[in-house]
């Protein structure tokens, strides 16, 4: 099985990879990270996405499950990208990079591309949708996920 540190850290230099997505953080790269899930200090996935900077994009393991076994594909990883958009930024553009981006040097965008040769192109879990954090600040979450190819 992969390990969900690799595969946070390979999506995430997948998308800092996309020209236009960069730009959209500020020109600053490091404003798409991933969530460190690391006892005791960052256990707290609501406090690490009410912190988040404008802009950001922050990928978080949310965890593993079945996947489809007649497909020889056992594992299945999901992941959430939580989203921030800057001063004038919308995340419906964001969100769009996120699926329709290219990363520099891939032939496909990001629906489409490889993170990692283990696992099959993102799916798409659900909807990209506006979500309100306890003290009733807005972000958008975006949920996927990536099947893990066995033999």
């Amino acid at each position: 099985m992969i390990d969900p540190e690799d595969l946070v850290a390979e999506l995430v230099a997948l998308l800092q990879a996309i020209p236009e997505l960069v730009t959209a953080m500020g020109e600053d790269a490091t404003r798409i990270y991933g969530h460190a899930d690391q006892y005791p200090q960052n256990v707290n996935l609501a406090r690490a996405v009410h912190g988040a900077l404008s802009p950001s994009v922050m990928v978080a393991y949310r965890g593993f499950g079945p996947g489809s076994m007649g497909a020889g594909q056992p594992i299945k990883h999901a992941i959430t990208l939580y989203v921030r958009p800057g001063i004038n930024g919308s995340c419906s553009a964001i969100g769009k990079l996120l699926i329709d981006g290219v990363p520099a040097g891939q032939p496909l965008p990001m629906v489409s591309a490889t993170v990692d040769d283990d696992l099959d192109p993102m799916f798409l879990e659900g909807n990209y949708e506006s979500q309100e954090d306890a003290e009733g600040v807005e972000y958008w979450q975006l949920n996927i996920s990536f099947n893990q190819k066995w033999g």
